[in-house]
């Protein structure tokens, strides 16, 4: 699991046209230090040589204990003075679950930012309980269940034709005639109905009728939430992000530079 954090020797070497960059820590309190800019040669190469905080390493901040305040404070202190960016803090198991985002989560994390822009470093934060992201640890489906991982299963019959065969429940039946190598042909396929069951008319020939229905299945990285379905956003925003911008909404992006989403790409389980 790694961030997007660093920069390069070659993209510091072109910094003279794109890059925006600040000198001093006054400047990083002014503006970002990415929309800072200037077209001075020796401030410049000053620049490349000592390089703002804010391109120093971001570590990667396990809570993974019951919340500290003291002790994150510190920390925070101790990585700035090493010029370290105190990086994104990521909530793990270890930590109670119902201590995330709570008002001893956003003490602790205001008392570790101040320390952050004293020293001109940044504090971000991962926008999940362990992971992937997109769930608030249950809060999303406790209060929105429909949201939760939807597959696809199925099964098969082989029936002959003009016969009248029972159709249980789906979500939805489809059916094509076989050829004699009991191959699809493609131009009989259809859907032949939806919900509840049915009896379906089978025409003259051979038949396959596939069967299918919806079911729950976390993703193989534990996801349990619908990843594909737009409406889970409107429900995990206002929970993950939101809090921040209330509390925080002055230094988002400034000395909150970013933050950590954590998903590994899958969306479901074995593909129907």
């Amino acid at each position: 699991m790694t961030g997007n954090n660093f920069i390069s020797i070659r993209n510091m070497l072109i910094s003279s046209f794109c890059l925006s960059i600040t000198i001093s820590s006054s400047n990083v309190q002014a503006q970002p230090v990415w929309k800072t800019k200037t077209e001075d040669f020796q401030q410049l190469h000053h620049t490349f040589k000592q390089p703002p905080l804010w391109y120093a390493p971001h570590t990667f901040w396990f809570w993974d204990a019951p919340i500290n305040e003291p002790q994150t404070t510190e920390m925070a202190k101790q990585m700035s003075r090493q010029r370290l960016n105190p990086g994104y803090t990521h909530a793990r198991r270890g930590l109670p679950k119902d201590q995330w985002l709570s008002e001893e989560w956003f003490d602790a994390f205001e008392k570790a930012l101040a320390e952050a822009k004293k020293a001109g470093t940044t504090l971000g934060y991962n926008d999940e309980y362990w992971w992937p992201s997109g769930q608030a640890v249950g809060r999303v489906l406790e209060s929105h269940p429909e949201l939760k991982a939807v597959s696809l299963k199925y099964y098969r019959k082989t029936v002959e034709g003009k016969s009248v065969v029972e159709v249980p429940e789906s979500k939805f039946a489809v059916a094509a005639r076989l050829n004699e190598k009991d191959q699809i042909i493609a131009e009989t396929l259809s859907v032949i109905g939806s919900g509840p069951a049915f009896q379906w008319k089978v025409p003259a020939g051979k038949w396959v009728i596939y069967i299918y229905e919806t079911y729950h299945h976390a993703g193989i990285d534990g996801g349990l939430v619908n990843y594909l379905n737009p409406g889970l956003m409107d429900v995990f925003i206002p929970i993950a992000h939101e809090s921040y911008e209330t509390r925080f909404k002055s230094d988002l992006g400034k000395y909150i530079p970013g933050v950590f989403v954590d998903n590994e790409g899958d969306f479901g389980w074995r593909i129907a």
